[in-house]
């Protein structure tokens, strides 16, 4: 059965899991102050907060990943985005760049980018 890894859930992550579950995957789910409702819904649930500390969500996803291996990793939210991409990085699983991912998650740089690239922007500071 393929295992799937959430960094962090915004809202209510049930109907979305439920249909993972009815094509086969199992989840997980790394988020500080998880909810009864997420670990109602995750086969497993690690409370961290791993914009405080993405070594140890690193640790925590590769302990899971030699346990029972992870297919994928993924957000449900914006501010998951960025830990996927580092625990999906270190994992070796395919996935968004970190660097790709922080350019995404931050317009200034984002624009950076798109400049260096020769590609038309707004003015921005």
């Amino acid at each position: 059965m393929k295992h799937l890894l959430f960094i962090h859930t915004a809202g209510d992550a049930r109907p979305y899991v439920d249909r993972l579950r009815t094509l086969g995957f199992r989840a997980s789910l790394i988020k500080k102050c998880p909810s009864e409702t997420d670990r109602a819904c995750f086969d497993t649930v690690v409370d961290l907060d791993y914009q405080q500390d993405l070594a140890a969500a690193c640790k925590c996803a590769a302990d899971l990943h030699a346990r029972d291996p992870l297919s994928g990793v993924l957000s449900f939210s914006e501010s998951g985005v960025l830990g996927a991409s580092f625990v999906a990085a270190h994992l070796g699983l395919t996935g968004n760049a970190p660097a790709a991912a922080l350019r995404a998650r931050n317009k200034y740089l984002m624009r950076r980018s798109l400049c260096a690239a020769g590609l038309p922007t707004p003015e921005f500071h």
